[in-house]
């Protein structure tokens, strides 16, 4: 009896020994950011925390730059700098991503007016104006003699929210032909968060965004007029006490609550892997058709469509898949939002350029579509090209069929 005792002891100790060294490991391996969240493989473990001072030093930053490229907006949250010009990103007076060129409010009427809406892929990070899909489309239009003009109100960071936001604050000024919608697979999820730096761990935007909720079949706007900036750092402090912060889909309280387990690094990340089998990326429920943000987005999409053909043009989408869907459909796999994408396809149409984007892939490889992050030059032109013959075969040049 006293041997199996001393067995049971032993065992006891040879585990504890174990977990003690492991648990040292995975603190000496680890990092911590300036908030106190701690990292371990690129994963940051529970209990979160706020990262009040990380936005508190943004926005200092964003205070004394003069050479800032978004601001604070109190409807979108975040718009482009108007009359800022630099080397890669120039705006005109009223913030639309140009040569920088001012564009007239009404259009001519031989021109064929386009405005694009959407996020940095419609935007056209990392890339110079003249490389953009937008810009390949006009060239490419008029190559056609279809005399057009595209005007471009993309910016980085933007849900479908905010580009429905930028529309009817002042892309409707316009009076555009045509109406076409970048759709960014990602974006989806932008749709229900509030303050991007709690969905986004290392964005640089300190802003909160508006959103979208619905109500008895119809959206109702919450957080609008936006955080002002001298109560977005008060407002993060706060956050658990904030009345909207139970709209923040990516804020779950108990993430940042200590409890004893979670005090060991070990168990935590142990805690996030296990998770992370259970629950895939693929079976998360951010595109099932059936949760809020897919029918959210959905709403969205339809009083876009409608708000465009009100103003007298048509709308239209352009499908823009990031990296890791072009990855997936060179591998035969389904992107994650597919079911979703067919379900906006009932009622709008969509222009599908990945199909050229993964046979430039093959030939080439998958990394000359993208920069760091963004499309390449490439990637914008293929973008650009499908656009420009959809449109060829669909709409006359002097205006809409």
């Amino acid at each position: 009896m006293l041997k199996k005792h001393i067995n049971i002891v032993l065992l006891v100790s040879i585990i504890l020994i174990c977990f003690f060294f492991l648990e040292l490991f995975v603190r000496f391996l680890g990092t911590h950011e300036i908030d106190g969240n701690f990292e371990f493989r690129n994963i940051r473990l529970k209990p979160y925390q706020l990262p009040t001072k990380r936005i508190e030093n943004i926005l200092k930053n964003h205070l004394t730059s003069t050479n800032t490229i978004g601001v604070y907006d109190s409807i979108l949250g975040w718009s482009p700098k108007p009359g800022r010009k630099g080397d890669l990103y120039s705006y005109n007076s009223l913030g639309i991503r140009s040569a920088p060129t001012e564009y007239s409010i009404s259009p001519s009427k031989d021109v064929l007016r386009i405005c694009i809406f959407g996020d940095s892929f419609t935007h056209g990070d990392e890339v110079v104006f003249e490389k953009t899909w937008g810009n390949y489309l006009e060239r490419n239009l008029k190559k056609i003699d279809f005399n057009s003009e595209v005007i471009n109100f993309g910016f980085g960071g933007y849900g479908i929210d905010q580009a429905f936001l930028r529309w009817r604050e002042i892309g409707a000024r316009f009076s555009p032909d045509l109406v076409i919608l970048g759709f960014q697979g990602e974006n989806v999820k932008r749709n229900v968060n509030i303050f991007r730096a709690i969905y986004m761990k290392h964005t640089a935007s300190p802003f909160s965004k508006p959103r979208f909720i619905m109500e008895n079949d119809s959206l109702r706007l919450i957080n609008s007029p936006t955080v002002p900036i001298l109560k977005i750092v008060d407002t993060m402090k706060n956050f658990g006490e904030w009345e909207l912060s139970k709209y923040e889909y990516f804020f779950n309280p108990n993430d940042y609550q200590t409890v004893f387990w979670k005090k060991s690094r070990l168990l935590s990340f142990i805690y996030s892997e296990v998770n992370k089998i259970a629950q895939p990326e693929d079976k998360k429920p951010f595109y099932s058709i059936e949760k809020e943000p897919a029918l959210l987005t959905l709403k969205i999409i339809q009083e876009f469509k409608k708000s465009a053909e009100k103003n007298g043009g048509r709308f239209m989408i352009v499908h823009l898949p990031i990296q890791s869907d072009i990855l997936n459909l060179l591998h035969g796999k389904e992107l994650v939002y597919s079911e979703l994408l067919q379900k906006i396809e009932k009622s709008s149409d969509i222009v599908f350029p990945e199909l050229e984007m993964v046979e430039a892939a093959k030939i080439s490889s998958v990394d000359s579509l993208f920069g760091i992050t963004h499309y390449s030059d490439e990637a914008n032109k293929i973008v650009g090209d499908v656009l420009a013959k959809y449109i060829f075969s669909h709409i006359d040049g002097t205006g809409i069929e």
